[in-house]
């Protein structure tokens, strides 16, 4: 039988797996930036992103140590070559994407997150390792947005003037807070874009999809997850649950990709549902071949 890990000891074992993603990410978009010929103090800054990545990657494990963790980290070599996207094309069209989802937006966030950790009465190297976080990810996130800022000036962006984006974030726990009955609820992902499908504008917006249960019952299997963000891909672009009111379900065909409970216990083989497929092929920000 396989030993119990303490449940401290394996979130910051994750944490430092996490960390050491991010700086094969920040490698990346170093070497991309050094192909279309970035400047080479935004290609420094990209190099120092990697660095406080693995940095914070040490740092998570000293605190697993601390917890009783007597061993290495183990890292997978396939998570982390999946880590990175393969250009296939224009280096900018998959360098753009990146740097939105993985800096501007993801960094951002994590500086919140991590600000929102530090308490009093925290093991010290608990407090260093978030205090260093939180002042490493918003030089992260400035750096995403120097980037960015970069890549218009070049023109790359101008190819995307006419399309909308829908920015999908991969995130180990999500949960709601409702202010005003200070209850909260684990999730499976959400969209921060509906109702109805009727929008107009070209701004990008986010997706946000869990990996990890994190004490709840609502992440999906790893099986699933791909089909958890084709669902609020669908709640992005207007569709509702279709067990719900508006939800366009094919009772003949059982329970369909926009089902509440899909991502949780569904077939992973389900797909949308005719009439939902009707609506996303008639959308103003689908384009077909």
């Amino acid at each position: 039988m396989q030993a119990e890990v303490d449940p401290i000891v394996h979130y910051w074992l994750g944490r430092a797996a996490a960390e050491y993603h991010s700086a094969a990410r920040a490698m990346w978009v170093g070497h991309q930036l050094v192909l279309i010929g970035a400047q080479p103090a935004l290609v420094r800054r990209a190099l120092r992103v990697a660095s406080d990545e693995l940095t914070h990657a040490q740092l998570a494990l000293t605190v697993a140590r601390a917890a009783g963790f007597d061993g290495e980290l183990e890292l997978d070599r396939t998570v982390l070559t999946s880590a990175v996207p393969v250009a296939t094309n224009s280096v900018e069209n998959v360098l753009i994407p990146h740097v939105i989802a993985h800096f501007c937006i993801a960094e951002t966030v994590a500086a919140r997150l991590f600000a929102a950790a530090i308490g009093p009465n925290q093991q010290p190297s608990v407090a260093q390792a978030l205090r260093k976080f939180v002042a490493d990810e918003v030089r992260h996130r400035d750096f995403g947005w120097l980037c960015l800022a970069w890549l218009k000036q070049t023109g790359a962006l101008a190819p995307l003037a006419d399309h909308r984006v829908a920015v999908v974030v991969w995130w180990p726990c999500l949960s709601s807070q409702n202010v005003v009955t200070s209850t909260g609820a684990k999730l499976a992902g959400f969209a921060a874009r509906m109702l109805g499908g009727s929008r107009t504008g070209s701004a990008a917006s986010l997706i946000v999809v869990a990996t990890d249960a994190c004490g709840g019952s609502q992440a999906p299997s790893a099986a699933r997850i791909g089909s958890l963000a084709a669902d609020e891909l669908g709640h992005w672009l207007g569709l509702y649950h279709s067990d719900g009111t508006h939800g366009l379900p094919d009772p003949a065909r059982g329970a369909d990709l926009m089902h509440s409970q899909h991502a949780i216990s569904g077939d992973v083989d389900a797909s949308f549902s005719v009439a939902q497929r009707a609506f996303l092929r008639s959308h103003p920000d689908l384009v077909f071949p």
